[in-house]
Formats: structure tokens, sequence, C-alpha cells
């Protein structure tokens, strides 16, 4: 076997790990998604664009009685009680339209009990289009037969609230606290008996209290329930996320009695949902922002190019050869080298350039407010300098260089499209003409 097949084949195999680790990161990504759906103790189902039922998970079948098969097909309106359908019907509406609120109507079980619950429908969204919606259910029966045994009987409810894991908060009119459940010293390291005394809204973040506020006297206004997610003070953690469910309570006559607010510490649930986003607009491997969130980013600075005539510049990298690197020294070296890169444009640029990755050993930079063509190429040369500084990974010597190309900005209107074609042309031209050098295009 030649020399050639050999590295032919070589090339492939590598190829093919290649494949098989994005195939293996994306069947973790895809079922760490599946999983938060089908174990969310939530109420789930996904809708299409017309308010059919595509699918659901287990917790909708133990609300409901019915199968996620018995469902599928069917619009979902048809599964609520009649009084509150034309609700439905106005949430689905909003939610097409990108507008969330929470709602509160009656489900019907599949006896055709009512089944009381706080509902929210979220656009889901593919490549900029909305595809479906998602349906969060989450039952309400037991916090409304809550409220409803403290009408009967207080001494009911304050056995119950003793023993819940949420903390449970009852104020008048005045927002001052009529009862505070003892679970507050477990979940805020508040004694409850001293509570009482203090001003309203005391531990919640400053920043906070006036929406806070505006919702309690709504909600008072509007006999509507509310819930918000703000900052609360735990005495031993400093501030912490919190979940706060507020349900008014009136006399038979009308008349308001009380406010039940029902706050749940979240902290972990909003580590979680950092997480996921960080890593949706983020490169793993670097840490840097990925093709996704320097589209977005782009897409910014074109709009205000637009309006203020300020000319930006985007710079391509790519390293020159960086196949030898990985079939020489392995992809481990491979890795190090991309991650050393990442270090060394970070460096070079200043830190109101945008530097990303983009993918394999391609990197990008966003250069706004040029005042001109001199400035965009002094960047370049700097990092340029930066990559052909000398290099030593695992132990091994490298020399290793890059291909730079450079694309202006056009006032007569650029696009990202336009951008990244005339970079990756710069780039080519570059690398075509012996590498290690930089080429320039003006986008149009």
């Amino acid at each position: 076997m030649g020399k050639e097949q050999l590295s032919l084949m070589k090339a492939l195999t590598n190829s093919e790990i290649e494949n098989e680790k994005s195939r293996n990161q994306l069947t973790a990504t895809e079922s760490e998604y599946r999983s938060l759906f089908d174990n969310n103790p939530d109420a789930i189902f996904k809708l299409d664009l017309e308010g059919y039922i595509i699918s659901g998970n287990l917790a909708l079948q133990q609300l409901s009685g019915y199968s996620v098969e018995e469902l599928i097909g069917n619009i979902f309106i048809d599964f609520v009680e009649p009084k509150d359908q034309e609700d439905a019907k106005e949430c689905f509406t909003l939610a097409l339209s990108g507008e969330l609120r929470d709602y509160r109507f009656n489900f019907l079980d599949k006896l055709g009990s009512p089944i009381g619950c706080l509902v929210k429908l979220t656009p889901i969204m593919l490549k900029g289009s909305r595809t479906g919606i998602f349906v969060v259910i989450k039952d309400m029966r037991e916090l409304d037969k809550l409220a409803s045994k403290y009408i009967d009987s207080e001494e009911k409810f304050q056995i119950i609230a003793e023993n819940i894991q949420d903390v449970i908060f009852l104020m008048n009119d005045k927002q001052e606290y009529l009862y505070v459940s003892p679970s507050s010293k477990e979940i805020f390291e508040y004694d409850n008996q001293q509570v009482g005394e203090k001003h309203s809204f005391y531990n919640i973040h400053p920043d906070d209290i006036a929406n806070l506020e505006k919702l309690f006297n709504e909600s008072i206004h509007n006999k509507n329930p509310y819930k918000v997610q703000l900052k609360a003070m735990h005495l031993k953690k400093g501030w912490i996320w919190t979940e706060i469910n507020g349900t008014p309570v009136f006399s038979e006559n009308g008349k308001f009695k009380y406010m039940l607010l029902i706050a749940r510490d979240i902290s972990l649930q909003k580590e979680n949902e950092e997480k996921l986003q960080y890593f949706a607009y983020h490169d793993s491997l670097t840490g840097l922002p990925n093709r996704r969130f320097f589209k977005s980013r782009l897409q910014e600075v074109i709009e205000l190019e637009e309006k203020t005539g300020e000319v930006f510049a985007v710079i391509l990298i790519d390293i020159d050869e960086f196949k030898q690197i990985n079939d020489n020294f392995g992809h481990e070296t491979g890795d190090d080298v991309i991650q050393e890169l990442a270090n060394r444009l970070s460096s070079a640029l200043d830190p109101l350039d945008f530097v990303a990755r983009l993918g394999g050993d391609e990197f990008i930079a966003l250069i706004a407010n040029i005042h001109k063509e001199d400035q965009i190429v002094e960047k370049a040369e700097g990092i340029q300098q930066a990559i052909i500084a000398p290099w030593s990974i695992n132990g091994h010597v490298l020399n290793i260089t890059a291909s730079i190309g450079i694309a202006l900005s056009s006032l007569n209107g650029s696009t990202t499209t336009s951008v990244f074609r005339e970079a990756d042309r710069a780039m080519y031209d570059a690398k075509n003409a012996g590498k290690n050098l930089v080429g320039f295009n003006r986008s149009n």
C-alpha cells in the first residue's frame, strides 16, 4: 500500500472519529432535553401551529387520565372547560405572536372533571422560525384547595401550611403580614414569628420591589393570580432566585380578604437554565462565543451601521495545515492548539472587540467603529504576530501560522451573508497565495 493510500485511510479514520464524537455529543444533548421534557413534574404537551397536540409527557398522562396516543391529533382547546375556551384561544394566539402570559383555566380530564391549572404557552423556535408551541400546565388544585380550606377554617389551613415545603405568606391590602409559615426558617433562615414585625417585602431585592408591588396591586384589582421570579435574601446564602405565586382571595360578596403568596427557592433551576443558555451561545472547547452568538452580534452592528454610519470589519482566521497537527501529534494536541489560539486572539484584540470560534480551526473577530482602513490592517498584523510567536504544546515545539481574511463593511448595505462571504473569500485568497498572509475585501 502506497503512502498516499495510507494517508487517505488515516484522514478517513480521523474524520470518522470526529463525526462519531459529534454524533455522540448531539445524542447526549438530545437525551438531556428529552429527559427534561419526559421527567418534568409539570404536564407538558407540544402543539403544531394550528393548535393540534403532537406529543406529551408522562405528567400529562397522569394529570389528564388520557394516554399521549389518545391526545395526539386533537385540538387542545377541546380539552379546556367551555367557559374557559375563549381565554385558551387568546392564550394560544398571543403565544404565536411571541407574547407570553400566565393563564388560569380549567382542563377537563378523561372523566370530564375540571382541573384548575396555571398554564403557560411558549413558542418553539427553530432556525429563527416558530415551528410549534410548548404548553406547560401546573396543577393548582392543591393550592386552590389550600385557599379554600383557609376560608372554611383558619386552623386547618395553619396545619397544612406548617407542613408544606414552600413558604406561605398571607398579606392584607396594605401589604402587611397576616401569617408566615414556619417553613420560612428552612427556606430563608427567617423565624416566622419575627417576620410579621418587618416591613412589607423586607427580604426582596430592591430592584424587584416596585414590580412585585405593581403585580400585587394589579392582582387585587383584576382578581387574577400572578407569578414572578425575583431575588430574595437568604440569611446565610445571600440573594437567591425565588419564584412567588400570588392568589387574591375574596369574600362571598367580592371584598378582598388577603393575598395568598407562595415562595419557592428556584436557585438550582435558574443555575441549570443559565448553563443551558451559556452553552447555546458559547463554544465548549474554548469558552468563546460560537457562530450563533457571533451572527447575532454581527446583525446588531450592521443595524447600528445603518443608523450611525459607523464602519466595521470582520477578521477571519484559519490555521494553516491544521490537519497535519492532528495527524502528527493527535487530536488532544490539536485541541490544546485551538485553546491556546483562542487565548492569543483574546489577548491580541481590544476588550471591545468581539472574537468567536466558528468551528474546527476557524476563528472570527468583529471590529466595530473603524475610522480608517489602516486601523483594521494593524489589528490583523497584531493577530498575525501573536500567532507566529513560539509554540510549545505538550512538549512539542510547533511552527504555526494562519491565513487571515478581512472584510470591511459597505455603507451601501452589508448583510451577515455578504460579510461572511467576503471575509471567507479574502482568507482563501491569502491561503492560495502562500499562507501566513492577510487578504482584504470590502463587503457589498
